[in-house]
């Protein structure tokens, strides 16, 4: 049979074809739907089959199924193909097992459920909701979900929400709020909201919206690597446990975490808070040069070795603070710490009070009009490939470093000792 037009069944309609290829022309209709091709199954531009409360089965075990252009109407949507598109208006209450090879696209005008068990090497669902019954499951290369509507809500954590957990789903990459097919990854999320506790399973995850990213009521749990995009992410719950923060973009970056957080991709945003019991940087951290980033380790200490590029870097850890990465950094704002190692590729400017009984400071040129303090009692070390300008407040048990041009210190200074120093200039030193 080359194609099916208009049919009407009373029961179940089963048609086993061996043609190269099934055609879809019309509507087919019947309590269930069966219909087995090898060589892939087409719909027509209209085409519908519909089982409202009962099954479709598409079976074309060597071809595909492009419904592309046609709709489904479907109580359990279920079968095999190499791949599998169903992008029209569908109205598809659950799916069933289906499995295919390469990638299984379906748009849903519903709630879907999964009752069966779902493989492909891309699974794209894109429906307001999604929930796994017991005994669906999705297995996938990746896995991606978004809302039908584009700009449409989604909701994370909980019953009635976009998508409750990971549970049940396996993959290597998780999309939420993005397809690859269509829009080659582009947000089609208008915003996402953390209803409920979101469990992760201690798998990545991507968040992808074209507005906000926020926790809203509930936290981001079990998360292995989290990357994304948004024009501002609030993630501002402290229950959040997210392990690594991998490339994200975003307007603007709030993000506070129960546990350790190492920043092992980009991040990028003209606005970055980052709060956590300690801080490990091997990735890049830029708000473009001209922005502000906060970095507080509220537990132990922040480790930066990959690169920093801020126009005020401030913060705050209750252990030790290094930043010894390739950094750019204008302006450095008021920073606590128990020490304090900081390298500069080009000039900085101190404009608040950085406190730290170990105090390490190393750019390409140093100003400072803040406060430069190791408490009276400890080490302090500047250097400066080109001059020191310090017309602030610099309190140091022993100060040491050098200068390649002058270095003048005429600020309200209380300097107990000076160790080694050298200037290529002028010393000068108002105590």
């Amino acid at each position: 049979v080359a194609n099916i037009g208009n049919f009407t069944a009373g029961g179940n309609f089963v048609l086993n074809d061996a043609a190269p290829t099934l055609g879809i022309a019309g509507t087919v209709s019947g309590s269930s739907v069966i219909l087995t091709n090898p060589g892939g199954i087409v719909f027509a531009a209209g085409a519908r089959i519909s089982a409202p409360l009962g099954t479709v089965q598409l079976d074309a075990a060597s071809g595909s199924i492009n419904a592309s252009l046609g709709t489904i109407d479907a109580g359990t949507l279920s079968g095999s193909a190499v791949s599998a598109l169903f992008t029209g208006l569908n109205h598809v209450a659950s799916l069933g097992s289906f499995a295919v090879g390469s990638g299984l696209v379906l748009f849903d005008a519903q709630p879907l459920g999964v009752t069966g068990a779902v493989s492909a090497a891309t699974v794209s669902l894109v429906t307001d909701a999604l929930a796994l019954s017991p005994g669906g499951t999705i297995t996938a290369a990746t896995f991606e979900l978004a809302p039908l509507t584009p700009g449409g809500a989604m909701t994370l954590g909980g019953a009635g929400s976009s998508l409750a957990s990971l549970a049940g789903i396996s993959a290597s990459s998780y999309r939420l709020g993005a397809v690859s097919p269509p829009g080659a990854g582009s947000p089609r999320a208008g915003s996402i909201s953390v209803v409920a506790a979101f469990d992760a399973q201690n798998h990545p995850l991507e968040l992808d919206a074209i507005g906000t990213i926020q926790n809203a009521g509930g936290a981001l749990v079990n998360v292995a690597t989290l990357t994304g995009q948004a024009a501002s992410v609030a993630l501002a719950n402290p229950a959040n446990s997210i392990a690594n923060l991998g490339t994200f973009t975003a307007g603007s970056f709030l993000l506070n975490n129960a546990g350790a957080l190492s920043v092992t991709g980009a991040l990028s945003a003209a606005s970055i808070s980052l709060s956590a019991a300690s801080l490990l940087i091997p990735g890049t951290i830029s708000d473009g040069g001209a922005g502000t980033v906060s970095l507080v380790a509220t537990a132990g200490g922040i480790s930066e070795a990959g690169s920093l590029i801020a126009g005020t870097l401030s913060g705050s850890a209750a252990g030790g603070a290094s930043f010894t990465g390739a950094n750019s950094i204008a302006r450095l704002g008021s920073f606590t710490a128990a020490a304090l190692t900081l390298v500069d590729g080009a000039p900085l400017t101190l404009v608040g009070s950085v406190t730290a009984a170990s105090l390490d400071l190393r750019a390409a040129g140093l100003i400072l009009t803040g406060i430069l303090s190791d408490g009276g009692a400890g080490t302090t070390r500047l250097t400066s490939t080109g001059a020191i300008a310090a017309s602030g407040s610099l309190i140091a048990g022993t100060l040491t470093g050098s200068a390649s041009l002058d270095a003048s210190f005429t600020g309200s200074n209380g300097v107990a000792n000076i160790g080694n120093f050298t200037a290529g200039g002028n010393f000068v030193l108002n105590d």
